[in-house]
């Protein structure tokens, strides 16, 4: 049974409740009445019920299809604040694979990014593998700032507390990796390619790249599909 509420909760556009109890599981109810996704009392939605549907998964099961996404539309990485306030960030740039013999996401965060201070907070991140209905939230997670808006509010998408980190999973996406920061480094302007900076940091401002270990996978059963073609 959840326990009293850490927070006060926080009404999403589709007139439900997400609540964060004492032991970090989130809640979900209707309080509108509305909705036919919700059973009030027994707080079940649709995108809880396809978030307890997914399955562990090897981290390299779904590899051609996750590389696909994040050269196209891109994938969502989740975090919190300080503060507890759940975060998106879309990437396009990423490493899937195994280094010191832990499976691992390599994602890159500039400094002046809302998430360089979050995942510096919590040392964890996710990473959200989004269906192919999914763009737009992809572009606004990409073009938008969590330091001015609430992504998951405005993207109408549910977060789900990852089982592992502490960091927020998206309930919508197919595939999601829960990442524990094992190691940083920054990228050194000296030791990089005159092509790369000219492309890529003619402003500055050079990225943290985060070492994530995966400890846990998981995907929906039809997620290729999901994923598109």
């Amino acid at each position: 049974m959840p326990g009293r509420p850490r927070e006060a909760p926080a009404l999403t556009p589709a007139g439900l409740v997400f609540i964060i109890d004492k032991v970090g599981a989130i809640v979900y109810e209707d309080v509108t009445g509305d909705s036919p996704d919700v059973k009030r009392g027994g707080r079940l939605t649709r995108e809880r019920a396809r978030a307890m549907a997914k399955k562990t998964m090897a981290p390299t099961d779904y590899f051609a299809d996750v590389m696909k996404v994040l050269t196209s539309r891109g994938l969502l990485v989740g975090s919190f604040d300080a503060h507890g306030k759940a975060n998106l960030m879309t990437i396009g740039w990423g490493v899937l694979g195994e280094v010191w013999g832990k499976p691992l996401w390599v994602v890159l965060v500039r400094p002046s990014r809302y998430t360089y201070k979050c995942i510096e907070s919590t040392g964890c991140f996710t990473v959200n593998v989004p269906s192919a209905r999914m763009e737009e939230a992809c572009n606004v997670c990409g073009t938008q700032s969590g330091r001015t808006i609430d992504k998951f509010a405005v993207c109408r998408l549910t977060a789900e507390l990852a089982g592992t980190v502490r960091a927020p999973a998206v309930a919508e996406c197919p595939i999601v990796y829960e990442c524990k920061v094992v190691h940083s480094s920054d990228v050194l302007s000296e030791r990089l390619a005159p092509e790369i900076i000219e492309g890529a940091y003619a402003g500055g401002d050079f990225h943290r790249v985060y070492w994530g270990e995966i400890l846990a996978a998981r995907a929906e059963p039809d997620a290729a599909r999901l994923l598109g073609p």
